[in-house]
């Protein structure tokens, strides 16, 4: 793991901290949503069927902000993962074409070309 890019990945794992808060934040809403005493002043004015939907519409509002967190942090790790490896691979490559160079083989794509 190179050094560069410690802000991003940082920031990326906060974002995937955020998302999975989020989410319990919500699926937690809707169960003190649930579990509301009937004949508290609003659990009342909304009735048994008022509850069961605040409970849904909590968990899926947890759900729909918290996923997309998930999805960006995760999304922005394998960003900068790929860019270490094709960097990696780069290096090798730059290297391997230096060696040859060095030892005065051919270039490696003269298979290429036609005989």
């Amino acid at each position: 793991m190179s050094r560069r890019y410690r802000f991003a990945r940082a920031w990326a794992r906060v974002e995937i901290l955020l998302g999975v808060l989020v989410i319990l934040v919500g699926l937690g809403l809707a169960a003190v949503a649930l579990r509301i005493d009937p004949e508290a002043p609003l659990a009342a004015l909304a009735g048994g069927r008022g509850r069961v939907i605040t409970a849904v519409a909590a968990g899926l509002a947890g759900l729909v902000v918290g996923g997309p967190l998930v999805v960006i942090g995760q999304l922005t790790l394998v960003v900068i993962e790929m860019r270490d490896r094709v960097a990696r691979m780069d290096r090798r490559a730059r290297r391997q074409e230096r060696d040859r160079r060095e030892r005065g083989e051919p270039r490696g794509t003269s298979r290429l070309l036609p005989r």
